[in-house]
């Protein structure tokens, strides 16, 4: 069992307990007693419990009664009112005060009676929830101390806590003593870590064990426990209520397809197998077949190796590292495994030789996250709008450098320039790419510089929506988080233009989405002295070697831009480990290679010719001979009228109508060759019987 890992295992669970709210009546009924008992002219309403001091204080408000407690902002080195308001704000301030440090346990020294407000202002609860809630209900806890899979680990202390009051607690002692209520919550939070662990502990094997237990009994089981840190949850739980029964039954080909399954593909890692078969290509030629090698995808066939068979030299190639003599053994091993091939009656053999091929294109784009960083943090710097202070070490002496954000982009191309032994004598401009504006044009103004049939107003309307505003930056967290959503807006923006195939289109949406940026040059004491401007703010670091001046260049870059805020294990790093899993877990013969990019891809987003609209028109006319016809059906019309005279000098028609029918046979053979269908309309002879007319005398 590791002491180190145990003793963390222990401090979280103390520090759980201690930072569980739980809510007690009592407390709040002695909380209004002593303010009426000592504060008499503070106004008390017992009926509204939104103005008790118990409440307030939960929600992370002063009460009447309370000392206002100034302390000095990490953010920009001024004082402040320590409340909700401010730390929203000062976002390195509220960090740095988190319930433990040493700036905590310093304002709680300074106001020992205020630390329920302290931790309210830091954790506030919200107040209607909490008045409503029943008595002795969990209020708040530190969600980052409890796992995601640990579900019943709340419920289990609430329910716990509601078992301890209904077993020991007495009413009635409430009355005869005063300090009953309070040694009863210092017994419960007394008895609360114990109990925590025994229900951790009950947790085992089941789904809501703790990360603790799962490392611990895989470190009891091959050292897995190495490997912890790379897996997910649900890899960490497969491996726990399974490594005993996949230790008994390594080398099997189920056990393996598991492993691939569970430990690779989940995580999107594949693998590919090489089988050596023969190529017959030059069989008439040579007596012997040719040998090559063809990956096979195990998982992920569109990520895996597929295509073109290589040589089993070039194969060897990749495995030189996997041992120390492969290199000198190279030759003699690739002529062994010709020759055997050659002789085998088998076509194909599958090999042991596998290979995980990963691109990793996480920090690979158009427009990286460190430009947009970099860019930002000189111009808002030089803008007022990032008055953070910056705290870094000198590399030679170890003390601790304050400089604001402004002040820091000079020190940082100062420091970077000695690194590569150029000393600069004044300050330049600097100039800075794709700026976000601020604030954003209206779509009337980006009308004028685009087309409506190339560029719609809904596009335009697309490209003004969801960008984040600018503002002022008072920690270096708020600023990289203002830094990455305007990146990955930008990101957006792109691909607005990058997928529009017509080339007009495809211009002027580029014109339009990159008006939204602009590129400026800064001026932050351009053409003062570098010599004075130092010897102004004390900074003495002309001395330093030119390694120091690298390692405190860096340093600023990264502290200035808030690189240092994210830690996260990288594809490669992932890809080692859990391929260093799969060596352990799989057939000692089999052996794994590991191919991946060290470095982000350059783009050099040069954009592919596009055509435009294209409006060719393409006619055809095709002439065919007449074919004999054959009539076979004649269609007449026969039209009889009479006339006849009445008296009276009326006229009378009588008239008759008579059809028949044609039917035409035309015999009319068309074929193409081309394979082209063709559609002929022919107009047939009509035969037409002309009109016979009778007279009939009058009679």
């Amino acid at each position: 069992m590791s002491n180190t890992y145990y003793e963390i295992y222990l401090a979280d669970t103390f520090k759980l307990c201690k930072t569980l709210v739980v809510k007690d009546e009592y407390t709040a009924g002695s909380i209004n007693k002593y303010v009426t008992t000592y504060y008499p002219n503070v106004p008390f309403d017992a009926a509204n419990p939104r103005t008790w001091k118990y409440y307030l204080n939960l929600n992370g408000q002063y009460h009447a009664t309370d000392v206002a407690m100034r302390i000095v902002s990490m953010d920009t080195l001024e004082e402040i009112l320590f409340n909700k308001a401010n730390l929203e704000i000062h976002r390195a301030t509220a960090k740095e005060y988190q319930y433990g440090t040493r700036y905590y346990n310093d304002l709680v020294r300074r106001f020992p009676e205020q630390e329920a407000l302290i931790f309210g202002i830091l954790y506030p609860i919200d107040m209607t929830e909490a008045i409503e809630a029943e008595n002795h209900t969990i209020l708040h806890f530190d969600t980052s101390l409890v796992e995601s899979n640990e579900l019943n680990l709340i419920p289990k202390i609430q329910t716990w806590i509601n078992a301890f009051f209904y077993r020991w607690h007495v009413r009635g002692y409430e009355v005869t003593d005063e300090l009953y209520m309070a040694s009863m919550l210092g017994l419960l939070f007394a008895s609360m870590p114990t109990a925590v662990l025994n229900m951790r502990l009950g947790n085992c094997r089941t789904n809501y064990v703790h990360s603790y237990h799962i490392r611990e009994y895989l470190a009891s089981n091959g050292r897995l426990d190495v490997y912890v840190d790379y897996l997910n949850k649900r890899q960490q739980l497969f491996l726990y209520r399974n490594i005993r029964w996949l230790v008994r039954n390594a080398g099997k080909q189920e056990t393996f397809n598991l492993l691939i399954d569970r430990i690779l593909t989940e995580r999107s890692i594949p693998l590919t197998s090489f089988d050596i078969r023969h190529n017959l290509e030059g069989q008439l030629e040579n007596i012997l077949p040719s040998v090559e090698m063809m990956g096979n995808p195990l998982n992920l066939d569109y990520l895996s190796l597929e295509g073109e068979p290589i040589s089993v030299g070039e194969l060897l190639d990749k495995g030189i590292g996997l041992a120390k003599g492969n290199l000198l053994d190279l030759p003699e091993a690739e002529k062994e495994a010709i020759e055997l091939m050659q002789a085998s009656n088998q076509n194909l053999l599958p090999t042991k030789m596998l290979e995980s091929s990963v691109v990793d294109l996480s920090d690979s784009s158009s427009f990286t996250l460190a430009d947009t960083l970099l860019n930002h943090w000189i111009y808002f710097g030089a803008t007022d709008r990032y008055p953070t202070i910056l705290t870094v070490t000198n590399p030679k002496t170890g003390e601790k450098i304050q400089v604001n954000a402004r002040d820091a982009v000079v020190l940082y191309f100062y420091t970077l320039n000695r690194a590569h032994n150029v000393k600069m004598e004044t300050i330049p401009e600097i100039p800075v790419m794709r700026i976000r504006k601020h604030p954003l044009p209206t779509v009337s103004e980006i009308r004028q510089y685009v087309q409506s049939e190339h560029v719609s107003d809904r596009l335009i309307s697309a490209a003004l929506s969801d960008n984040p505003p600018i503002g002022r930056y008072i920690s270096t967290e708020a600023f990289y988080d203002a830094c990455y959503e305007i990146h990955q807006r930008l990101l957006g923006h792109r691909g607005m233009y990058g997928y529009r195939e017509d080339m007009t289109a495809r211009g002027q949406t580029e014109n339009m989405v990159m008006y939204l940026y602009k590129d400026v040059v800064c001026n932050i004491d351009a053409g003062e002295s570098y010599e004075e401007w130092l010897e102004e703010r004390g900074l003495l670091i002309d001395d330093l070697s030119i390694l120091d001046m690298e390692l405190l260049s860096s340093e600023l870059l990264t502290v200035a831009t808030g690189a240092n805020l994210t830690t996260r294990i990288t594809l490669k790093d992932l890809q080692d480990a859990l391929i260093r899993l799969m060596t352990q877990l799989s057939s000692y013969s089999i052996q794994y290679l590991k191919t991946i990019n060290n470095g982000a891809f350059v783009y050099l987003d040069w954009p592919a010719i596009r055509t435009g609209r294209d409006d060719t028109l393409l006619k055809d006319k095709e002439v065919v001979k007449a074919v004999p016809v054959e009539v076979l059906e004649v269609d007449t019309k026969l039209l009889s009228s009479l006339e006849y005279e009445a008296p009276y000098g009326a006229r009378l028609n009588f008239g008759e109508k008579l059809f028949d029918s044609i039917s035409i046979n035309a015999c009319l053979d068309v074929s193409s060759s081309s394979g082209i269908v063709v559609k002929h309309r022919i107009a047939n002879p009509r035969i037409d019987i002309t009109t016979i007319t009778d007279n009939f005398p009058e009679q």
